[in-house]
């Protein structure tokens, strides 16, 4: 059984405030847009996507999916607004940066994304396809290192786990928009032209 997204504008719009106010002033890396209208769109892929009875949570959790992980704030405070479904979810999505570290990004988010929840994963790759729609705004060399991870990390999951049909609708449009952007250097292969050139290491665009 589906729904459509039942929560109301004000309760929509009081999550959305709330977020912004956890997130403050962070800024995405190229775009310089505020850092809050990232999870903004990512719950509106979200939405776009996934036909779900507990649509409501998914959005939710999509607008805090980096709070745990980015901010001081707690699962614990999300799960006392919205419940241990939404907090739940966040902890899933939450990278445990050491293990990361230690293992490398690449294999990290590829073992990471291969044992996620169905629902969990239609938010990481809501998350990731928002990202690539970034290129735009980015130096090649930052696109070039991120489109090889994105794809290493789909051909992983594809190889490793069962995947919905919204998986992999997502997915293609991922794919559709690294495209764009990027393909294999030959010899031969003029470089892509993108929007800017200044170089910046970030870990997320």
């Amino acid at each position: 059984m589906t729904k459509e997204c039942c929560l109301n504008k004000e309760e929509y719009l009081a999550a959305i405030e709330l977020m912004k106010n956890w997130t403050g002033l962070k800024t995405r890396a190229f775009s310089l847009s505020p850092y809050w209208v990232h999870p903004i769109r990512v719950a509106a892929l979200v939405s776009k996507y996934k036909k779900s009875h507990i649509i409501d949570e998914l959005i939710i959790a999509a607008l805090f999916h980096d709070i745990v992980e980015d901010t001081s704030h707690t699962a614990e405070e999300i799960e006392s607004l919205y419940g241990p479904l939404v907090s739940s979810l966040v902890v899933e999505l939450t990278s445990i940066k050491s293990i990361q570290d230690a293992m490398g990004k690449t294999q990290y988010l590829s073992k990471k994304l291969s044992e996620l929840s169905s629902w969990a994963l239609v938010i990481k790759l809501c998350d990731r396809l928002d990202n690539v729609s970034d290129f735009c705004f980015a130096p090649q060399k930052f696109i070039d290192k991120y489109a090889k991870e994105t794809l290493s990390i789909l051909s992983y999951i594809e190889a490793k786990r069962t995947l919905s049909d919204t998986h992999k609708k997502i997915i293609v449009d991922i794919r559709a928009m690294v495209a764009i952007y990027y393909q294999e250097t030959t010899p031969d292969a003029a470089p892509m032209p993108v929007c800017m050139t200044a170089e910046t290491d970030v870990e997320n665009i």
